[in-house]
């Protein structure tokens, strides 16, 4: 009868990490971690033994916990890998034959505080709506960036109400040499989550945004602010 060797190999990226599944697998009696190789980011989980494939029951309890170890290595490595706590977007676009462009940072500096800095240059002096747009994807340029990013479905609205979009950021002023200096703390946007912007688009809008509160057929939408201007699609920093 052919005897079988279990075990497998689990990419890892931190020796906290292998510390903290070898205080996983001491609990199981027969299993250890036999490898942990720094520089090709790797740990291996075997047992310790070889069984017959005949013995079905004990091979078949052998890979569930094998399989559970797994799980665990999972979920221990999904906990220890650091998120980015900011993010970034370059936005560029035309408006009537000049260039539009623009750099944002996007940073959690609490739970439920996202400040959102940067500078945008070459509008005419005055408010613009800003807003975080669905999707990531500028292939037709800022039309397929799709609508507001709105996950609770709530009407468009101001910034401090609250039900809005996620995405409603409200109005970048313009001053008389075409820049707008951004500076947005909001409550509602997330690096990741439900709420997460990371791989949507920040938009900038033709007309200053009315917060939904006027009669335009378009101010619950997205704030009757017309066209879009310029935009840029939020990554990892």
């Amino acid at each position: 009868m052919p005897e079988i060797y279990t075990g497998f190999k689990l990419y890892i990226f931190n020796e906290s990490i292998a510390t903290d599944l070898n205080s996983i697998v001491a609990g199981h009696i027969g299993y250890i971690i036999s490898c942990v190789n720094e520089h090709h980011n790797t740990v291996c989980i075997e047992h310790t033994g070889l069984t017959h494939a005949g013995n079905k029951r004990k091979l078949h309890k052998m890979i569930k916990t094998l399989v559970f170890l797994a799980s665990a290595a999972v979920l221990v490595f999904a906990h220890n890998v650091p998120q980015s706590e900011s993010a970034v977007a370059h936005l560029e676009g035309k408006f009537k034959g000049a260039v539009v462009k623009g750099d944002l940072t996007f940073t959690m500096q609490s739970k439920d505080k996202m400040l959102i800095t940067g500078k945008i240059t070459g509008m005419p002096p005055g408010k613009y709506g800003l807003n975080i747009h669905e999707k990531g994807d500028i292939t037709n340029g800022c039309a397929s960036t799709l609508g507001h990013f709105n996950p609770q479905g709530h009407d468009h609205g101001h910034p401090d109400d609250e039900h809005r979009h996620v995405g409603d950021l409200g109005n970048v002023e313009f001053d008389k040499s075409g820049v707008a200096q951004v500076k947005i703390e909001d409550r509602l946007v997330k690096l990741y989550g439900t709420e997460g912007i990371i791989g949507r688009s920040v938009v900038l809008a033709s007309q200053q945004d009315d917060h939904g509160k006027t009669e335009h057929p378009l101010s619950k939408v997205d704030g009757n602010a017309g066209e879009l201007v310029a935009c840029g699609v939020i990554g990892i920093k």
